[in-house]
């Protein structure tokens, strides 16, 4: 009895540890559970990224209003069709560009996934007016912009139609691809991530942050307690921190990347090319937190008079707004803030049928 009972574990625990060595498998197996609310479903994503997390019960907040809980605005009035849009997006702008009816005057959207390193095969249609959008959240400006190579080509652009490939080239095809290392988070998932247990992590987090005023790796919760935030955007060891310093010579590369981007791009064709990026929520709603001073990350790019691009300015008015424009327990901005951003994005676009 012992030895079966001992084998049965031991091949239990073979099992997950060659599901949690793929990748593939993993997020396959994921998406299929985050849309269970049984015992087999998980809420890790159910209520906020930064939810699952910490597991703190104050921020179990049904359907945070992200770029992931859909769908949000009424389609825009009928209208002229002549612009194309492409866009280079995070998690962010997802939802949006997969919806090309909440753009003003425009007929197509294409985007690739800043987050999958996606690149896409395109064809211009010269009869229409070509846009492409840079949109990136604040956290992702130092890691992506310094990547010259990924940024000129992030797009491929064709001559004719029957060049162009019929989809992206990124790994939607399922593979067995075995991953040794940095396998901990698939392995906590594939045992412990289970809504019958989220009762019993939500008890430990409350005595853990009750008893020592901490939470578990992965945020931090605001002076005013309303909020979480994400720890990278906090922490200064991590480039995508809002309290790292910003030095000239960094900047110079990040505007220098930008240009060439600007350069070849409208080169192939584009009519303009639109930079728009979204502040990450500390940057907005504690920029002098725990003492740290905001490093203006993104108004020393936006400003920089050698910058080529057009700017989006969310950043602005998103610290201007009286609305709340994020999550209480996501990443993410709320329907507030995507309605703000959408607005400037086809206030931009505007010109191109006047």
């Amino acid at each position: 009895m012992k030895r079966g009972l001992a084998k049965g574990v031991l091949l239990m625990t073979f099992v997950v540890f060659i599901v949690s060595s793929m990748d593939d498998l993993t997020n396959w197996i994921a998406r299929a559970r985050n849309e269970k609310t049984g015992w087999w479903g998980t809420d890790r994503h159910r209520y906020g990224d930064l939810y699952g997390f910490t597991y703190l019960s104050k921020f179990r907040i049904q359907n945070p209003q992200g770029s992931d809980n859909l769908l949000r605005f009424d389609t825009v009035a009928p209208h002229t069709k002549k612009i194309d849009l492409y866009a280079l997006s995070d998690s962010y702008g997802w939802g949006l560009f997969e919806h090309p009816s909440l753009f003003k005057n425009v007929n197509k959207i294409v985007y690739t996934r800043l987050n999958d390193r996606q690149t896409t095969d395109v064809t211009l249609d010269k009869t229409k007016k070509n846009v492409l959008l840079l949109e990136t959240s604040e956290r992702n400006v130092r890691l992506v912009y310094e990547d010259t190579t990924y940024m000129q080509h992030f797009f491929n652009i064709k001559d004719t139609e029957n060049n162009v490939s019929p989809a992206f080239k990124k790994n939607d095809a399922f593979k067995l691809k075995y991953k040794l290392n940095d396998i901990d988070a698939n392995i906590e998932f594939n045992l412990w991530d289970y809504s019958f247990l989220t009762p019993f992590k939500e008890f430990k987090a409350d005595l853990y942050y009750s008893m020592f005023n901490r939470l578990s790796k992965g945020a931090y919760l605001s002076d005013d307690k309303k909020y979480l935030l994400y720890d990278l955007t906090i922490d200064t060891v991590y480039k995508q921190s809002s309290f790292k310093p910003v030095d000239k010579n960094e900047l110079r590369g990040i505007i220098k990347v930008l240009n060439k981007v600007y350069d070849q791009y409208r080169s192939k064709g584009f009519d303009e090319v639109y930079i728009a990026i979204i502040p990450n929520p500390v940057s907005i709603l504690y920029p002098n937190y725990h003492g740290l001073i905001y490093n203006n990350l993104i108004s020393l790019v936006q400003n920089d008079r050698t910058l080529k691009c057009k700017v989006i300015d969310l950043n602005r008015v998103f610290k201007q707004t009286n609305e709340q424009v994020y999550c209480y327990s996501d990443t993410h901005w709320n329907r507030n803030g995507e309605r703000i951003w959408l607005s400037l994005v086809n206030s931009a676009l505007r010109p191109f049928v006047e």
